[in-house]
């Protein structure tokens, strides 16, 4: 397995990997580019190779480093596997099975001949013939259909998560998007929305995590204490894949920010996959917060980004972080679900 991740990572780096199959290479590049991104010698790894995919040296590092992180997570090596059996089949397999019957006399009776073996053409003979081969197709497009919900089935959370189900839906509705934002009936006492928030702003043609975005809609929140402001950014994608690529971008985006990033652990956050950090000293102009703290959260085909920004040096509140994170992710998931967003804050 490790080989064949090997040479899709190395194809979809050099921009030779052919369009078919093309998003099973993404969504494998992907995983592995979220996973070695965790650490200092996986980052340099996919660097280098990003720069120099035909270099044996380059190749053969990221071989060792792909090679010990599946022998030190079976998850990971599990959610590679998934990705390698490639997008389930738009409907479930049909399979058409039919018998030939085929007369000829011996000794005065017509016989029907299957695989080498004769047997009496009979009324009761057809009959049990028939109800045999319909018994056949009937478990054979079973278990088809039921090996592909297996192994490409919705409900399989990625690490972090609580995982989406089956919903996969895109969400193209600018109105709908913004009722992925907890409103003022959603929020803990003291918080408020700031004015003309949510809006629909242009998602920036130099931020990758825009690559296919359909929609990208944010709004602030204000307190009456302890924090400056608090940002959510909701963007969504037209499929799965566009928006685990779009993630990954954005994670890797937080996890870089300011001066001393520092991954931090959330529970019960829900959606597919969820990764938070704090920082201190933004390296962003206007940005003059001593302390912060990123949440980015994936579910279905949407990719929610919560920023917590505070004026002081205690540090942020991981609890009012992970409430505004799960919370937003909820709403995600019902709108997905062609429910009205409903999920409200508790803290």
């Amino acid at each position: 397995m490790v080989e064949q991740v090997l040479a899709i990572f190395t194809q979809m780096a050099s921009g030779t990997a052919a369009a078919v199959g093309a998003e099973v290479g993404q969504a494998v590049s992907t995983i592995v580019r979220d996973r070695l991104g965790t650490t200092e010698r996986g980052r340099t790894a996919i660097s280098t190779v990003d720069t120099s995919p035909t270099d044996p040296a380059a190749v053969a590092e990221l071989r060792n480093v792909i090679q010990a992180e599946v022998a030190a997570d079976p998850h990971f090596a599990e959610r590679i596997a998934l990705a390698l059996v490639g997008p389930p089949p738009a409907s479930a397999p049909s399979i058409n099975a039919g018998i030939s019957f085929a007369n000829s006399p011996v000794r005065g009776r017509p016989i029907i001949s299957m695989a080498g073996v004769s047997i009496s053409n009979t009324r009761n003979v057809r009959f049990s013939l028939l109800a045999a081969a319909l018994v056949l197709v009937a478990l054979v497009a079973l278990g088809l259909y039921g090996g592909v919900r297996l192994f490409n089935g919705g409900g399989s959370p990625e690490q972090g998560g609580g995982g989406s189900g089956n919903s996969a839906t895109a969400i193209k509705d600018a109105t709908l998007a913004k009722k992925i934002f907890p409103g003022l009936d959603s929020l803990p006492t003291g918080w408020s929305v700031r004015a003309g928030n949510p809006k629909e702003v242009r998602c920036g043609t130099g931020r990758a995590m825009c690559k296919d975005s359909l929609l990208d809609v944010q709004t602030s929140y204000t307190p009456s204490f302890d924090f400056d402001q608090a940002q959510i950014e909701v963007v969504t994608y037209g499929s799965v894949g566009a928006a685990t690529a779009g993630y990954a971008e954005i994670k890797r985006q937080n996890a870089d920010f300011g001066s001393t990033p520092k991954p931090v652990a959330m529970s019960n956050v829900g959606g597919d996959e969820s990764a938070a950090v704090e920082w201190a000293n933004s390296p962003t102009p206007g940005i003059t917060e001593a302390t912060g703290a990123f949440a980015a959260v994936r579910v279905g085909t949407v990719v929610i980004n919560v920023v917590m920004l505070d004026k002081g040096a205690g540090g942020t509140d991981l609890r009012i972080l992970q409430s505004f994170a799960a919370t937003t992710t909820a709403r995600a998931q019902q709108a997905q679900n062609g429910e009205a967003p409903s999920a409200v804050m508790t803290h």
